[in-house]
């Protein structure tokens, strides 16, 4: 990259400007291979040479991070015939600080303006620039902290999904104010969330100079009357239930009220087997949904035992089961 300043930044017309400069690219590079070349002719890119590109990518940083500058592309060398004669930078060592302290850091008063307000940041970190400015600058570029609310919802919201109305209050900085906002917002809840978990909604929390944070919501599950899920994140519905010692013995019928809405008969009359205390029945695609997954229900037994038998029904069962 090749930097030239001029000595003055007062027109022949006595216009004075110090944020106009112009960026100068050649279409190819002088290395440019015969076999290159001729499969840039064949397939175009003479605008995609690695100093257009170069050039196009200064043009684009400026506009973003320092919008005051007035940045114009050349697509030529910038003297006919032999381009730029000063020394810069080669080699590919220098980074995009380096690129910019050539271009601006000789812009001060000491040619005639005032030095544009030039801070660059790399993942949070400043690049170039003065180190009040900096950091003052990185303070505004920071997204905001997001607004974090646990929503607590129903088995039934998270088995069907839901749309929840939720009143937001953001906090809005805009230079020296700060004043809050209130909005309503329609969530969509998915069906079969989990406890515990938490979507993002972008861009929708608290806000900082136009920089907008995000609104994290953590859905917790309310304990249910009849079902229990295996595990937070689980697909499977749990269902006990507690029958007679005779139905263990004999055969039963359960009517469970399904959270689909729907009544359930289950019965082992027709398939018969004797049921000991735990035992779990296991029925597919009753259970939670999510996506395109479907969990199952699992109905877990316990027996009641009679408190109490009188001697003639002791020989009734002791003749029968013996």
């Amino acid at each position: 990259m090749n930097n030239d300043m001029i000595g003055n930044i007062k027109g022949v017309d006595g216009v004075i400007d110090n944020r106009t400069f112009r960026i100068f690219s050649e279409p190819t590079p002088t290395t440019e291979t015969e076999k290159q070349r001729q499969a840039r002719r064949f397939y175009g890119g003479e605008v995609d040479g690695i100093s257009r590109q170069l050039a196009r990518f200064i043009h684009k940083t400026t506009k973003t991070y320092m919008p005051e500058m007035n940045p114009t592309m050349i697509y030529r060398l910038d003297r006919f015939g032999r381009g730029g004669h000063h020394p810069g930078r080669g080699g590919g060592d220098g980074g995009i600080e380096d690129i910019f302290e050539q271009l601006f850091m000789n812009m001060g008063p000491a040619m005639g303006g005032s030095s544009p307000n030039i801070q660059i940041f790399r993942n949070g970190e400043a690049l170039f620039g003065n180190q009040h400015s900096n950091n003052q600058a990185r303070t505004t570029m920071e997204k905001p902290s997001s607004i974090e609310k646990t929503i607590p919802i129903t088995l039934e919201n998270a088995y069907h999904g839901a749309e929840l109305n939720l009143d937001i209050e953001r906090t809005v900085k805009e230079n020296n104010m700060t004043f809050t906002e209130n909005d309503k917002l329609v969530v969509k809840i998915p069906a079969g969330v989990s406890s515990g978990e938490t979507i993002v909604i972008p861009e929708k929390g608290n806000t900082v100079n136009n920089m907008k944070g995000d609104i994290r919501l953590t859905f917790q599950i309310a304990k249910h009357h009849v079902f229990v899920r295996e595990s937070d994140n689980s697909l499977e519905l749990q269902y006990k239930t507690t029958i007679s010692l005779r139905d263990a013995l004999c055969g039963f019928t359960v009517e469970i009220p399904h959270i689909c809405g729907k009544l359930l008969r289950v019965s082992n009359h027709s398939n018969f087997s004797v049921i000991h205390p735990g035992h779990r029945k296991e029925i597919p695609g009753l259970g939670m949904k999510r996506d395109n997954r479907t969990g199952k229900l699992t109905i877990i037994f316990d027996v009641k035992f009679p408190e109490d038998i009188d001697k003639e029904q002791r020989d009734q069962l002791s003749s029968i089961l013996g």
